[in-house]
């Protein structure tokens, strides 16, 4: 079998089809379902909606499923053995740049069941769209799930593919492996520099597999994500798949100091904030000012604004020093952390020494407090985590030269 091409650009791909080579966006229809030989109505209906509305530039694939798992369907080209399924269920889902719920129709207690289980897993990955008549009183309570999430609801099958539409425009072209990574994820910064360094250095990606992603709650994008990986590895001539990248928006941190009678006395500016996964004494992180937020703002401007918000301190960008990103932590984080300095007046320390209250975002559970240290506490306190340690050192290093060779060794 072979899949069905349409003359508006649109690409249904049903079980037992073989996937397109390539594609710029895709949808999932999920909702009422019938056998492997016929699209019901509702089907129909919206792959003709798809196929006018889409207008690219390129192509968009379509996932029909049908939902009689009673028997396998036939086997996809290429592979030795008849579909199960629920796999091609799942891979769809998983590869699909926007899943379209409708919920109209007298759909059976298998595929309603089916589409229940798939918004769960939906719902909170940015790419789920919800159709529901106005008249539908059962979906009730999908609806206010919706709203409350900031899910696209629409009365009407037309409204609920303008909104797929929507999400999906402008499309990417992914080719391949690529396919796996939908566009949620493909448009994040981090993902893509993470996927561009990987491949530069010869490696490949084989597969990959979206374990879910947390879209941010103050702008558009995906703000943290997961995902499992199949890698060729280059020169192990081995595939490496038993491990998770995590990766969120790229971070800033700041070094804001004043100059001691040496090194290690030399003060520094940290904020004091509850973090959950945090293991110190206190139950806080201690941590350098910083954050993320616009992935289009240039880092200086982060840096200085975050600095501000989480000290009260204002700081102009012109004054920062810029001392280069690296990973956090290679072993399991794909984000970078880029890192800055500046240097504090006597008058700026004494005003962060005597602030007082609370600083951050409070809407998001932020709150921060400041506290001044010098190096010498920082490095004898243990209230801050390695990377921190990190980040000081690499300053410290451009800015006052290293120890032992540009500067004498503290007594």
């Amino acid at each position: 079998m072979v899949a069905v091409r349409t003359s508006s650009e649109v690409v249904v791909v049903r079980p037992g089809q073989a996937l397109p080579d390539w594609w710029h966006a895709s949808v999932f229809l999920a909702g009422p379902a019938g056998g492997p030989d016929e699209l019901l109505p509702w089907q129909h209906e919206a792959v003709a909606l798809l196929g006018r509305r889409w207008a690219g530039p390129g192509r968009l694939a379509v996932f029909v499923p049908e939902l009689d798992i009673s028997h396998e369907v036939p086997s996809t080209p290429g592979t030795a053995a008849p579909t199960d399924p629920t796999d091609w269920l799942d891979a769809r889902v998983g590869q699909a740049d926007v899943i379209l719920f409708w919920g109209a129709g007298d759909p059976t207690p298998l595929s309603q069941a089916v589409t229940h289980l798939l918004w769960g897993r939906c719902e909170n990955t940015g790419r789920a769209v919800l159709g529901l008549p106005a008249d539908d009183r059962t979906g009730r309570y999908l609806r206010g799930r919706a709203e409350r999430r900031r899910i696209p609801v629409a009365e009407t099958l037309e409204s609920t593919v303008g909104h797929a539409v929507d999400r999906i425009t402008p499309g990417a072209r992914r080719d391949g492996p690529h396919r796996d990574v939908p566009l949620t994820l493909w448009r994040t910064d981090s993902f893509r520099h993470w996927l561009d360094v990987k491949e530069s250095s010869g490696h490949r990606l084989q597969q990959a597999q979206l374990a879910w992603n947390l879209p941010p709650r103050r702008h558009g994008g995906v703000f943290l994500w997961a995902v499992r990986p199949h890698l060729l590895i280059n020169e192990e001539n081995r595939v490496k798949k038993n491990e998770i990248v995590l990766g969120r928006t790229d971070v800033t941190s700041m070094v804001a100091y004043r100059t001691g009678s040496d090194l290690l006395e030399t003060e520094i500016a940290l904020v004091r904030e509850f973090r959950s996964p945090a293991a110190t004494t206190d139950g806080y992180v201690h941590e350098l000012p910083g954050g993320s937020q616009r992935d289009d703002a240039p880092p200086a401007q982060i840096a200085a604004a975050e600095f501000g918000e989480e000290t009260g301190l204002p700081l102009d960008p012109a004054r920062l020093r810029y001392h280069g990103a690296r990973q956090p932590v290679a072993a399991l984080c794909a984000h970078r952390q880029h890192l800055f300095s500046a240097e504090l007046d006597a008058a700026e320390v004494a005003r962060l020494r005597t602030t007082v209250g609370t600083f951050g975002l409070a809407d998001e559970g932020e709150r921060t407090t400041v506290e001044v240290l010098t190096y010498r506490q920082i490095l004898t306190g243990g209230l801050v985590d390695w990377t921190t340690l990190g980040l000081l050192s690499m300053a410290f290093v451009d800015i006052f030269g290293r120890p032992g060779v540009d500067l004498p060794l503290p007594a």
